[in-house]
């Protein structure tokens, strides 16, 4: 029998369709469904401690304090619209949205810092991309849940409180703009964290990163507007006018905060968290949905970039430090740029080259430090210093072109024919200014500033000669001059603005200049510009009600001798007055510079128009509400109408003279050397001592004279008002049977010679 052959049954199984992959997907969503879970609850201890956070800085300040809630009409007064809260707050909160991003950043991200977590998490069968994704969903759905809620609760709040007057619709669009600006600010925050996590190996090193990486715009900003503002002649970003009123010109961090991850939202939180019913001329600026979707642009790509480091993350790093070269490197250098500019914006009162070698200094030893914590003490630290030249070089050849010239931004004056306008800051008599005006006034040491506006092509030839004077003059050290007194480099605000007829502007600032170019400013008076605004000023046909402007239009007037006693106080008519002001326009504008400025007589007596009441007219000092004249023989048209009206005899003087003690003026006379700028421009005063004088002298007698011959020989040589810039001394005028004091200023070119004598002589 013939054997068969056997055959084994083989069953092919049937290819897989497409519904085979439905069974694999299943399986693969509740491992991504894990993830997710254990992601989010992980970040709910740091969710509810910013929900408390923001809870109490945003509904809790707005409505829920005693005597300031926005449901209290007494507080509100009908003027507030909407308040979401204060306004001071709002660098609190810009700080709280940061490190709250960051620090949902740091929770979602840490697995990756930690060697065990980061092995079982890789082990997960969740690729890596997928594991970011999970991760950067939940980080944005908390701060959009968590920072929603209080800013819910307060337009809410707010709709009740304002919505009877009309205001809900202003209310919802600042409550929209301000959540979605905060929303933008804390998933930048997150991202640039994020990318950090995916770099670094440690905690540690991803905190202090992080705060690195997202400040980095700031500290490169911030340094280079130090290195610019204190060695860059004629610098204005960064600067405010010494009498903290105007700004010169914005920081460079300021100036392009929109570019900063930090900044980018401030300015206009500020705007938004609260809105008033103003007087004041300020307009809401309109919503900037341009930069916000900029961000958000640049949150995405920051994202992109943390998952191709997340890609080729090598997973062994692990809890190694040291391991992201290149933040490493920014480190070494940021941090001792930063310390650079700290002290060169700080130390500037030892000089110019002192500051820098402090500064040096100090960018040597953070650079050590920074080294050394990198690289876990003084192991690898002799490869690590090699990087110092190059640092510290790189800043140091910064600091020679600025200290040059940067590259002719310090001597730049555009061509006349290119120029639209400018503005100029003042230096002249404050008595004839209108318009803003800011400074300091005590009744004897004053200081006041104002700028001028010039288009005319005569101006604009003397603004650029003037300005050309300033930068020949450079950057002089603040003090006397022993040989030239004229050239004493004294503190003082010159802005010149210039707007070019192609639209963009050129700014220079100056804080100091030498006591002769200061004289030369006063050939502004004969400009068109100023000679047809002290008219409009002296005749009150200017809108402003205030300053020198509202005194002449509106003052009480005041008639006294050049000793300012027995003052009377004048009633005028509105046809006088304006008869008055008439003639005395007529006069200052014929006056010449050097009758004002340089009076060769004595004054035969003052005319005052104060805002301040009767009390001005016991001290005749110069204060911000007063306008003084002095009126010298050049007054011909006044006196003439003075004397058509009986009023030339209040002018006249009775007073004899007991003593005269005399101080040499000396802009550096102190111990404590005042680095505050005050006027060149003496105006008179009265007194009920002899301490009275603008400046105080710290040691050594005043000599006094009280010889009727040389009394009798100083006190025609004596002046109400003189431009200081020739130098001379500060007169103290004790009158005789009164306890009265006038102090007025004796020109150096006039003292007698035994003053010189007295070693008390200027040159």
């Amino acid at each position: 029998m013939t054997s068969q052959p056997s055959f084994d049954r083989v069953i092919t199984a049937p290819s897989p369709g497409p519904a085979a992959a439905a069974p694999s997907r299943d399986r693969a969503f509740p491992v991504y469904l894990h993830a997710f879970t254990r992601a989010l609850i992980q970040t709910l201890g740091v969710a509810a401690l910013g929900l408390a956070v923001f809870l109490l800085l945003i509904p809790v300040s707005t409505a829920f304090i005693p005597g300031k809630s926005i449901f209290d009409e007494n507080y509100t007064h009908n003027q507030m619209q909407y308040r979401f809260y204060y306004e001071s707050l709002t660098g609190v909160i810009h700080a709280a949205v940061i490190v709250f991003g960051a620090a949902l950043a740091i929770v979602l991200f840490r697995f990756m810092l930690v060697k065990r977590s980061s092995d079982a998490y890789f082990a997960q069968g969740i690729t890596r991309g997928k594991q970011l994704g999970l991760r950067f969903i939940i980080g944005i759905i908390m701060l959009a849940v968590v920072i929603f809620i209080p800013f819910m609760i307060s337009l809410l709040m707010n709709i009740s409180a304002f919505s009877s007057l009309g205001y809900a619709g202003l209310a919802i669009n600042g409550g929209v703009y301000l959540y979605a600006g905060y929303l933008i600010l804390g998933i930048v925050s997150f991202c640039v964290t994020a990318l950090v996590c995916c770099m670094v190996g440690t905690m540690t090193e991803a905190v202090f990163f992080s705060l690195m990486t997202i400040g980095a715009p700031s500290i490169l900003l911030y340094g280079a507007n130090a290195l610019m503002k204190h060695l860059l002649f004629g610098n204005s970003f960064g600067f405010s006018a010494s009498t903290g009123t105007v700004e010169v010109g914005a920081s460079l961090v300021d100036k392009l905060a929109s570019y900063n991850p930090i900044l980018f939202f401030y300015q206009a939180a500020k705007d938004y968290c609260a809105q008033y019913t103003r007087f004041d001329g300020f307009v809401q600026p309109p919503v900037r949905a341009l930069p916000l979707l900029g961000w958000v642009i640049a949150a995405l790509v920051i994202a992109a970039l943390g998952a191709a480091a997340l890609s080729r993350r090598k997973a062994e790093i692990a809890g190694v430090s040291g391991t992201s070269r290149i933040l490493g490197v920014a480190s070494t250098f940021l941090l001792p740029l930063l310390g650079f500019a700290i002290v060169l914006e700080y130390g500037a009162d030892m000089g110019t080259g002192y500051s820098i070698l402090a500064a040096s200094l100090t960018f040597i030893v953070v650079f050590l430090i920074v080294e050394l914590v990198q690289k876990n003490g003084s192991r690898g630290l002799s490869r690590g210093i090699l990087k110092l030249p190059f640092g510290l070089g790189a800043v140091l050849v910064a600091v020679v072109i600025l200290v040059t010239g940067g590259f002719g931004y310090s001597s730049r004056i555009p061509q006349v024919d290119r120029i639209a306008s400018v503005q100029m800051s003042y230096a002249g008599s404050p008595n004839y200014l209108d318009g803003q005006v800011g400074g300091v006034s005590t009744g004897g040491s004053y200081y006041v500033m104002s700028n001028y506006t010039f288009t005319s092509k005569s101006d604009l030839e003397i603004i650029t000669g003037l300005h050309k004077q300033i930068i020949d003059g450079g950057k002089g050290k603040l003090a006397r001059d022993a040989e030239n007194f004229s050239s004493t480099t004294v503190p003082y605000d010159i802005i010149v603005n210039y707007t070019l007829d192609n639209g963009s502007h050129l700014t220079r600032y100056y804080d100091r200049t030498k006591l002769s170019v200061l004289a030369d400013f006063l050939s502004l008076d004969k400009t068109e510009a100023v000679r047809k605004q002290t008219r409009r000023t002296i005749t009150g046909t200017t809108e402003s009600r205030y300053w020198a402007a509202g005194a002449f239009r509106n003052g009480l007037v005041y008639l006294a001798s050049s000793f300012y006693t027995n003052p009377r106080q004048v009633i005028l008519s509105d046809s006088q007055r304006k008869e008055l002001l008439g003639h005395i326009a007529d006069d200052v504008e014929a006056q010449s510079l050097e009758d004002r400025y340089f009076p060769k007589d004595q004054a035969l007596g003052t005319i005052m128009f104060t805002q301040d009441g009767g009390q001005e007219s016991l001290k005749f000092g110069y204060r911000l509400e007063n306008s003084i004249i002095y009126v010298t023989p050049s007054f011909t048209n006044t006196i003439q109408y003075l004397k058509e009206t009986g009023l030339y005899s209040y002018l006249e003087n009775t007073e004899e003279i007991e003593s005269i003690t005399l101080q040499s003026y000396d802009p550096y006379v102190g111990m404590n050397k005042s680095k505050d700028p005050k006027s060149a421009y003496f105006l008179g005063y009265i007194a009920d001592n002899d301490r009275e004088f603008i400046q105080t002298k710290d040691f050594g007698a005043n000599p006094v004279v009280s010889d009727p011959v040389k009394m009798d020989e100083l006190a025609p040589l004596l002046k109400n008002d003189y431009y200081m810039s020739g130098g001379g001394y500060l007169a103290c005028v004790k009158l005789k049977n009164k306890n009265l004091y006038v102090y007025k200023f004796l020109p150096a070119k006039d003292a007698p010679g035994y003053l010189a004598d007295a070693g008390e002589h200027q040159h």
